[in-house]
C-alpha cells in the first residue's frame, strides 16, 4: 500500500473516533478498544462490554473455486455467512463474512441457524467442530453501492470488514 493511501485511511479512522493518531519518531496509533482475545471470537471480543447483535444476510451451501485454490484444498463447497454486528442502539460495527469448508452437519446448520446469538464460534462447537487452523481479517475498505444499501451508508464510504477463512475444521 502507499503511504497516501495508509494516511488517508488513517484519517478516516481519526475522524470516526476509531483510533487516535500522535507523531513522533515514527507515525502510530492505538486503537481505542480492549485487547482482544482471539479465544472466544474476534467480533465478541472486540464488542467485550458492548451488547451487540447479528443480522445474517447469507447462510448457504456455495461453490467458490478461487478461494478453495487459495486455500489449496481440493473441494470447492463451503458454508457462507455473512452478517452485519450492530449495537443495540442499531449503530452497524462491521460487515462480517466467513466461508468454511463443506462438513457433515453444515446441513443441519443451514436447516437451525446459529446458535447463542448467531455465534459461528459456538455453532461450530455445537455441532462437534474445532477449528485447528484459519484465518481473520480485519480491514478498511470502500463500500459497494450494494454493501451500502445493506449498511445505511454512502457508497465508497470507508468502513470495517471482517473476513473469516478457516481451512481446517
Amino acid at each position: 500500500m502507499s503511504r497516501s493511501t495508509i494516511r488517508q485511511a488513517l484519517a478516516e479512522l481519526q475522524q470516526a473516533g476509531l483510533i487516535r493518531t500522535w507523531t513522533g519518531a515514527d507515525p502510530s496509533c492505538a486503537m481505542m478498544a480492549p485487547y482482544l482475545d482471539d479465544q472466544i471470537g474476534w467480533a465478541e471480543a472486540l464488542a467485550a462490554g458492548v451488547v451487540t447483535q447479528a443480522r445474517i444476510l447469507r447462510l448457504d451451501r456455495i461453490i467458490d473455486t478461487v478461494l478453495a485454490q487459495d486455500l489449496g484444498l481440493a473441494e470447492a463447497v463451503f458454508l457462507a455467512l455473512d452478517r452485519v454486528r450492530s449495537t443495540r442502539y442499531g449503530e452497524v460495527i462491521s460487515l462480517e463474512r466467513s466461508r468454511l469448508p463443506w462438513r457433515n452437519g453444515f446441513a443441519d446448520v443451514l436447516r437451525r441457524g446459529l446458535v447463542e446469538r448467531a455465534s459461528l464460534q459456538r455453532t461450530l462447537e455445537a455441532i462437534g467442530i474445532r477449528s485447528i487452523a484459519g484465518s481473520e481479517a480485519v480491514q478498511l475498505a470502500r463500500l459497494s453501492a450494494a454493501e451500502a444499501a445493506l449498511l445505511g451508508r454512502a457508497e465508497g464510504d470507508a468502513f470495517l470488514c471482517h473476513s473469516t477463512n478457516r481451512a481446517r475444521c
